[in-house]
């Protein structure tokens, strides 16, 4: 089964529908997605509409930057209770938190003489730093989004602003008590050792690691298939496609033949299958 666990839509920081995202992978034959939008499963419905009536099975899932202590950890939820009262409050506090951070950016950006303003912004959901970037470029105040990062919004640049993120084991447990699994994303972008870190969230109830990434070589894959291994954990695949956004990243583009993302796949079908029935 062709599997993509890991994607976004306009709904944060992606150019398509969640509709568009849908058809992208059944055009890929990507057979099971999931949504992953930052802070945000809003267009997680849709999806799973568009999913049904094209084969495609479609399961609820969310994109949550954490912080585990020592560095930033993108913490992917799937297959979990979208009316589950505590991880929608968390959310909800999350997006106030990043809606303080893009009033910042832009006000250091006007400080340093960018004539930008928050109502320029295009967004229907989730606010990020990559919507700033493309309207630093649309102004003609960067070359392009690799640029707006390098000079002005990256961590450390001058109009770089952070938020308080969600501790990463309190992430795990919220989506763990929404019934939903836990996994780390594109762990090749980790600056720790991440031998340490993924054990210590193994512990907190951690369920797989995405070693399986576009931009992971190959020695970074079999480290992080490795580690899984290591704290019985699964290992995942995920494009992490945004659309026009990363126009060299296609929908289903990580997933290759492996008898681990078989097993994975399978589990997350008969996880599905078991909640049907139990409904």
């Amino acid at each position: 089964m062709k599997a993509d666990l890991h994607t976004h839509s306009y709904m944060s920081d992606g150019t398509l529908s969640p509709r568009e995202v849908v058809r992208a992978a059944h055009d890929a034959g990507v057979e099971l997605l999931a949504l992953t939008d930052h802070d945000s499963f809003a267009g997680c419905l849709e999806a799973a509409d568009e999913g049904k009536k094209l084969g495609v099975t479609v399961i609820s899932g969310i994109e949550i930057d954490t912080w585990n202590g020592e560095e930033e950890i993108h913490m992917l939820g799937l297959d979990f209770d979208m009316e589950n009262a505590e991880l929608c409050e968390a959310l909800r506090r999350q997006m106030e938190k990043r809606a303080e951070r893009t009033a910042a950016i832009i006000k250091k950006l006007r400080a340093l003489g960018y004539d930008v303003s928050q109502s320029e912004l295009s967004c229907r959901g989730t606010m990020t730093r990559l919507t700033i970037a493309n309207l630093l470029v649309k102004n003609g105040f960067a070359t392009d989004r690799s640029d707006a990062f390098k000079r002005l919004i990256g961590a450390g640049k001058p109009a770089y602003a952070d938020f308080e993120r969600i501790d990463s084991e309190e992430a795990i447990r919220l989506i763990n008590g929404a019934g939903g699994i836990s996994v780390i994303a594109h762990p090749c972008k980790m600056h720790g050792n991440p031998h340490a870190a993924i054990a210590k969230l193994a512990d907190a109830g951690l369920w797989g690691v995405e070693a399986f990434y576009p931009s992971s070589t190959q020695g970074q894959k079999e480290l992080f298939i490795s580690i899984a291994a290591q704290n019985g954990l699964r290992a995942t695949c995920g494009s992490d496609f945004h659309g026009a956004n990363r126009p060299n990243v296609t929908v289903g583009m990580s997933c290759e033949p492996s008898k681990l993302l078989d097993k994975t796949a399978s589990e997350i079908m008969r996880r599905r299958e078991h909640k049907m029935l139990t409904k």
